[in-house]
Parts: structure tokens; sequence; C-alpha cells
């Protein structure tokens, strides 16, 4: 079984069996993105982001034609972002009341990419639209008319020196439209504002009727840290990327254009983006959704299970009417209902699921169904595969050796702790490795657990009342924003594996400390 990205690849999302087996968040409208009201998708990785992308974007505009997908992480990969930064992030003056700084603008360079993305459509489907003056000049700016408008980097973005760029052609036709700057008066070639030539080609499009509904996706806004530069870098090309998918929907909508512009973005990305400023975390609040499953009351009818349900039957075909839970599950794993063990083993996740019954899948290939020794006998390498994701998120704002110094802190301590036993943990473990000392010099363990606690690897598993017998837990999945670091916290059961955590003594036994 694999999980919805990669079964768009596979399949693709005209694939029937896409449809018919999507599963709708509960916290989701697809109308509000229908209705323009929300544009951005936010998320944990194996959240859903990427298949209610393709989904919404196939429900705007079923027809492949006049719809496309970018990916930021796989289309744009670093020797790109290179030449980007170089050739057009307009430099600026960055202020705040700590700091004043230097930063990289990529807003107009983004405005641009996403139109080229829709001029290439109107292009190779001409049927999309009417013909007429509008959509000639808006091709016709862009450069798609097959003239040399520009020299072009990136196969789509106006050589820029700073914030200006050099026409080198249609001169009579740019001069209604920008303000031009000839070096004399028998200048062949002249400059203009970049910002401005944007603007001109975003008014043409404006003009444009649609008779078809243009649908753009752009996916896998991650970020990673490789070097505190290259790191800054991405942030500030991710926030202005958000920017110009937000401008140009609000121009969209004022105009009634049937123009649709949708983003998928890492929730921990918006997180990183934050300090830099310009309001991003309100941006992607206010005009998008956060995929979430923990609505829903665990029971066999939870959607995620649910999925699995949808999943199984797509596999065998129209011909199955049965229940694929009852019929390929065993109602209780080692005494514990199968709602509860598989729900609670993971982070309330469509992917997690997914690898759960893969892994089973495929060790045993002969069983006929997903029995207790085959979940049982498969953990180490599900729990295994569940902590490299976590790392794989951490590394959204950490350095390799950070994570790792994470890992080897958290490596063999005890389900459940609190805040001073990691931090003692932590020293002792400082004392044979290098890493985790300078680790613990720049960075503290209350932090790192908040940090865990938002990608679900820790919660809070504490006792109240008078006399000590109310259980508390609480996890960022069950919609428990904050972790109470005061309290006692726990690692997530579908990682303890993976990182040896020693189980409590028994209550009354000897030894302990008691709290």
């Amino acid at each position: 079984m694999v999980d919805g990205k990669e079964e768009f690849f596979l399949d693709g999302v005209d694939d029937p069996n896409f449809h018919s087996i999507f599963l709708i968040p509960e916290n989701v409208r697809i109308k509000d993105f229908v209705d323009r009201a929300v544009y951005f998708i936010s998320g944990f990785r194996g959240t859903g982001k990427t298949s209610l992308l393709r989904y919404t974007l196939a429900e705007i505009q079923p027809d492949s034609r006049f719809r496309a997908v970018s990916l930021f992480k796989s289309d744009i990969p670093e020797e790109k972002r290179i030449r980007l930064s170089k050739h057009a992030g307009a430099i600026i003056a960055e202020h705040d009341s700590i700091k004043m700084g230097i930063a990289q603008d990529f807003k107009s360079a983004w405005t641009w990419f996403l139109l080229d993305q829709i001029g290439q459509i109107v292009l190779k489907a001409p049927e999309c639209s009417i013909s007429g003056k509008s959509k000639d000049d808006f091709l016709r700016i862009l450069g798609l008319n097959g003239e040399a408008t520009f020299k072009k980097v990136l196969g789509f973005l106006p050589k820029l020196s700073g914030a200006n760029v050099t026409i080198g052609a249609d001169l009579d036709f740019f001069k209604g439209k920008v303000d031009l700057d000839f070096e004399n008066e028998r200048s062949t070639k002249a400059t203009a504002s970049f910002s401005e030539v944007v603007d001109a080609a975003i008014a043409c499009l404006s003009q444009i009727e649609f008779k078809q509904k243009i649908a753009i996706g752009i996916d896998e806004l991650e970020v990673f840290f490789i070097a505190a530069e290259q790191y800054k870098r991405d942030l500030c090309m991710v926030r202005d990327l958000i920017f110009a998918v937000d401008r140009l929907n609000r121009i969209f909508r004022a105009t009634n254009q049937n123009i649709y512009v949708i983003a998928s973005i890492r929730r921990e990305v918006v997180d990183a983006i934050g300090p830099l400023g310009q309001e991003v975390t309100r941006v992607v609040h206010d005009r998008g959704v956060s995929i979430s499953w923990h609505h829903a009351q665990r029971s066999l009818s939870h959607p995620l299970i649910d999925l699995i349900r949808k999943k199984i039957g797509a596999a065998i075909g129209p011909e199955y009417k049965g229940d694929a839970i009852s019929d390929f599950f065993d109602s209780k794993i080692d005494g514990e209902d199968l709602d509860a063990f598989l729900l609670d083993r993971s982070f309330y996740r469509p992917r997690d699921l997914m690898w759960r019954l893969t892994f089973a899948q495929k060790a045993f290939p002969s069983k006929t169904k997903f029995d207790t020794h085959a979940l049982k006998d498969t953990e180490n390498d599900y729990s295994s595969q569940l902590w490299s994701e976590i790392e794989y998120e951490l590394s959204a704002s950490l350095s390799t050796e950070e994570v790792s110094a994470i890992t080897s802190i958290f490596s063999g301590i005890k389900r459940l702790f609190f805040l001073d036993d990691l931090v003692a943990v932590g020293k002792q473990k400082a004392t044979y490795s290098k890493n985790v000392e300078s680790f613990l010099n720049s960075h503290s363990l209350g932090d790192v657990c908040n940090m865990l606690y938002t990608h679900g690897a820790l919660g809070n598993d504490f006792r109240t009342g008078s006399t000590g017998n109310v259980s508390r837990n609480r996890w960022i999945f069950r919609g428990d924003n904050v972790l109470l670091v005061d309290q006692r916290m726990t690692l997530n059961p579908s990682i303890r594996k993976a990182l040896s955590a020693i189980d409590q003594r028994k209550r009354g036994s000897a030894g302990g400390k008691k709290r």
C-alpha cells in the first residue's frame, strides 16, 4: 500500500480510484477553495497536503489541459535557487527594533513565475480563452510570443540588473505600459522597473476573457537547513512565494477571473518563516486550511481507519462488498482494541498507517490478513520509519549534527520523564559526546521538547486530582496546542522502540523518584 503522494505519481489524479477513495478531512470544505476564500493548505509531513491539493485542483478544473502543478523542492533544486538568488533577488534593507540587516526580495520574481505558468497554459491550450488584444499583449509581455523581448534565465525569468529589466525588442509596445529609461536618444534598448513590467502583465491578464477555469498548484514548499545563509535564503524564497500566491488570488477574486492558484506548505516551515516578519503566519492562517485528523472520536469509524477500509476495497475491486476492517484485521491486537492499537501508535496521519500496513505486507506477503503477528512483528521497522520522519521534519530548522544530538539524548530515555530528568540525561551524555555538548551549549531542552511536541513525537502523561487518580494525556494531534513542560512527559508509543525507551517500574515496586 502507498500513501497519497506516491499514489498520485504512480496513477495520477485522473485515475478514477483516486477520487473514489479520497477522504476529505472534516475541517476542510472544497467549496471554500472554489469560492477563493482559502488557497493555502498547511500541515505536517504525511497529513495529506499533496492529495488534498491535487484533489482540489481536479475539482476546480477536471480537464488536465487547463491545470498545472509545480514542485518547489523538486523543480527548483539548489543549483537553480542559487541562480534565482543571483539574478532575481532584489536586495532590500530589512529593519526591525532589534537589528538592521540586508535581505532579498523575491516577490516580483515569484509573481512572474506564476504568470508564466498561466501563460504556458494559455499558449498551449488557446481554447481556454477568447482571442483578443489583451491575450496577445499578455503573452507578448511574458515573451511567450516567439520574440526575444528579454534575455531569460531559468527558462522563464527576465535577466535582471538590480530591480530593473533590459528590454531589447518591442520598445514601442512597452512605451505605453511602463516607464522606459533610455541610455541616449539613439538607444535600441531600454531599462524598466521589473515590478512595473509584472504589473503590466497582470493588467493584461485581468482583461482576458477565459472560457475555462485555470488551476495552478504549488507543492513541496519545504526548507532544509544546510548552512545558515542558504537556510535564510530559502525561507525568504518561500515567504515571498506565499505573498505572490496571496497577491494574485486577491486580484483574480476582485476581477472575477477564472484563475486559481493554490499552494501547500509544511506547517513547521510557516512557523520558521515567522521571525522574518511580514505576517506570513497570518496570511496562511487567514487564507488557508490546516489539515488535522484528531477531531473525530477514536473508533473503527475514524476517518483514518475508514481510509484503510477504502484503499483495501479499491485494491480488491468493485466486486468486493464486505468490510475490509473486519475481514482483514483481528479485532484486538494483544488484547488492545484495533482502533486504539493503530491510532495511538501513530501521529494521526494517513502516511503513518499506510507505512504500518506496507511493512506488514512486505514482511508477510503470503498472509491473507493483517493479523496480530504481522503487525506486532514489524513494529521495530515501523517505529524506526516514524522516528526517521521526525528527524526529517526537524531538519527544516536544524542542522544534521543538531538532529543527531537530539536522537542521542532521547535514545534510551525512560518512557515517562520530567524535564529535569531529561536535563540530567543530556549532561551525562555530553561528557562523552562533543556533539551533544555543543548542542546543549546553544539549545534549551525545554525548547526541544516543545519542538518535538509540535511534531507529535512527545506529549504529556501525568496525574491530577486530590488522590492523583485522574489521568491526563495531552497531544498536539488531539487538539492540545501547548505542551505543559513543567508536567510529566512521555514519548509517542510509535517511536519508543526506535529510541529503545525504557518502561517504568510498576507502581508499588522498589526504586524510582517520587514526585
